[in-house]
C-alpha cells in the first residue's frame, strides 16, 4: 500500500474524528481510538512487514452517558425513534408514540444475510447448514 494512501487514510479520519489517542492491535485486527470516536481496523503486512492490505471500519461514537447517547441518537436523522428504558422506567424517549414497522426492518435484515449465504453455497437447499 503506497505510504501516500496510508497518509491521505489517517489524514482524513483525523480530520474528522480527532487526534488518535490510542492503537490497540493483536493479531491484525483492533481498534485506533480519540476522545470521541472507537474506529476497528484489520491489517495485513506482507512478507517485508509492509502493509499489504488496510480495512478501516466506521467510526463509532463513544458515549459516556445517557445525555451522550441521545445527542448521538438525534444526529442519526431528524425523524429517528427511541426509547430507552431500564426496569420498565422510561429514562428518555424520542417519538415513542409514532408506530414504526421494525419487526418488518428486522426480517429483511435476516433475509439479506440467508440471500448473502445461499449465494456463497454456505447453506444447503433447505436452509440448513451444510
Amino acid at each position: 500500500m503506497p505510504e501516500n494512501q496510508v497518509t491521505a487514510l489517517v489524514d482524513g479520519l483525523r480530520a474528522e474524528i480527532g487526534p488518535v489517542l490510542l492503537v490497540d492491535l493483536s493479531g491484525g485486527r483492533g481498534h485506533v481510538q480519540t476522545a470521541s470516536h472507537r474506529v476497528p481496523v484489520r491489517i495485513t503486512l506482507d512478507a517485508q512487514g509492509r502493509i499489504a492490505g488496510l480495512f478501516v471500519e466506521p467510526a463509532e461514537r463513544l458515549v459516556t452517558d445517557l445525555a451522550a447517547a441521545l445527542t448521538a441518537l438525534r444526529d442519526v436523522a431528524d425523524n429517528a425513534v427511541w426509547l430507552v428504558s431500564r426496569d420498565g422506567e422510561v429514562l428518555a424517549a424520542e417519538g415513542a408514540d409514532y408506530p414504526v414497522p421494525v419487526a418488518s426492518a428486522f426480517k429483511l435484515s435476516v433475509l439479506s444475510v440467508l440471500a448473502d449465504d445461499r449465494r456463497s453455497a454456505r447453506l444447503g437447499r433447505c436452509g440448513a447448514a451444510g
